[in-house]
């Protein structure tokens, strides 16, 4: 653990603000991605671009071109509480802005800080990873199409810092 923060810290992200989001998921929802990568990954995809079009967003109303820029994140899975006790949450660290591709210029990536997110910033985040998580489970067909979306609590419960 040590040396893949050592790794992460000298290699891999960038010398810029970052916030670490932590995202737990919903206990029913738990039971159905313990034993399936495919919707683990899945769930896991549609957190991280939630909360990186937050990030995007955040810069193109400051002015930035949204085909220019992009996001970074690092995210590890953990499966267990403290009690050993099932509770799927992933840990993401992001970038506190994003990057702008200068590259067809000839200049260098610049980085654009972003405002830390509010409580209602989170709130909306939250509410949309559940909305699209639903849909996905409506999709692969671990709810019925005419279910009520209270089936599945929503995902409610990020800390950032």
């Amino acid at each position: 653990m040590a040396q893949m923060a050592a790794h992460l810290v000298e290699q891999v992200i960038p010398w810029v603000p970052t916030r670490q989001w932590v995202v737990s998921v919903p206990i029913p929802l738990r039971y159905w991605m313990a034993p399936s990568r495919e919707l683990t990954a899945k769930v896991h995809t549609i957190i991280r671009r939630t909360i990186g079009q937050y990030y995007v967003n955040q810069a193109v109303q400051n002015g930035a071109t949204r085909l220019t820029i992009q996001s970074g994140s690092v995210t590890f899975l953990q499966r267990f509480g403290g009690s050993l006790k099932l509770n799927l949450h992933y840990h993401f660290v992001f970038l506190e802005g994003v990057f702008v591709d200068r590259g067809a210029q000839g200049l260098k990536p610049r980085f654009l800080p972003a405002a830390a997110p509010t409580d209602a910033d989170i709130a909306t985040i939250l509410q949309k990873i559940s909305q699209r998580v639903i849909r996905e489970l409506r999709k692969r067909g671990y709810l019925e199409a005419d279910t009520q979306d209270g089936c599945v609590p929503p995902f409610t419960q990020a800390v950032t810092h």
